[in-house]
């Protein structure tokens, strides 16, 4: 994305405040992703990172705050139709062992279906279930059940599951969890590309060089942001670096950008 290109506000929050039992964890935390866009929330490990997905996703209330979906306050949103614009992919996704992985990638197609759920898959269902299987590299395994498959496997599932959604905005909370270094590689490029056709992309990433990946980085610490901008900001870098207490440094390397451990 163009650091001088605008486009339509997708998904934004504005003074989010949240809490887990008397421990608060978001601070008035404000956050604006555009359509065409993939923006990387990064932070040390308690920086809130996951709760303010949880609450952009509708799964957590904030205290207060507001979120609006393309617009529109997230709390209006009829369920199915927030389903069908916002795809959500979650830590440890779980679901039966039994299913076929096909079936389970099918279940991204419930909020499109009518009263017949998925028994009234249409072609264009059907499709997009195809297509998922092939982007997350599941299409092989798409009659085995899950229990037969790796840690990394079902992962890749669950992202095909997010993907055949199809959903305008797509918010994934660790999305690399349990993959190998050529499937992180396979992800990344999924997530480009989905951004390229004009969906919005967040995501939650401890993994730093592929946060640098994205076009922007909201940069967390404490329950607040600490910074936001374009991933070739320097002050973005400088941020990234003191929330990791300097532990790393981001450099750039073959025209990328680079992070390599500080000793």
């Amino acid at each position: 994305m163009s650091t001088t290109r605008h486009h339509p506000l997708a998904i934004e929050a504005t003074r989010l405040c949240a809490s887990h039992g008397e421990r608060q964890v978001l601070h008035d935390v404000g956050l604006r992703a555009q359509t065409s866009e993939w923006l990387a929330i990064v932070g040390p490990n308690g920086a809130g990172k996951s709760t303010l997905l949880r609450c952009l996703a509708g799964l957590m209330a904030p205290q207060s705050g507001e979120i609006k979906l393309q617009g529109q306050a997230l709390a209006h949103w009829p369920s199915r139709a927030r389903a069908r614009h916002l795809a959500w992919l979650g830590q440890d996704a779980g679901g039966d062992p039994a299913m076929a992985v096909r079936d389970v990638v099918a279940l991204g197609r419930v909020p499109h279906q009518g009263w017949l759920g998925l028994s009234g898959m249409r072609a264009a269902d059907r499709g997009a279930v195809s297509q998922a299987l092939q982007d997350s590299d599941m299409a092989w395994a798409a009659d085995r059940c899950m229990a037969a498959l790796s840690g990394g496997e079902r992962q890749r599932v669950h992202l095909a599951r997010t993907l055949a959604v199809q959903a305008p905005v797509m918010l994934l909370d660790e999305p690399v969890s349990h993959l190998d270094a050529p499937h992180q590689r396979m992800l990344a490029r999924v997530l480009r590309r989905e951004a390229d056709k004009g969906r919005c992309v967040v995501s939650v990433l401890h993994e730093l060089p592929l946060a640098l990946a994205a076009d922007r980085l909201l940069v967390m610490q404490a329950g607040r942001v600490v910074m936001q901008g374009h991933r070739d900001d320097p002050a973005v870098h400088r941020a990234i670096e003191s929330v990791f207490d300097q532990a790393v440094t981001i450099t750039r390397v073959a025209q990328r950008w680079v992070v390599l451990p500080s000793f």
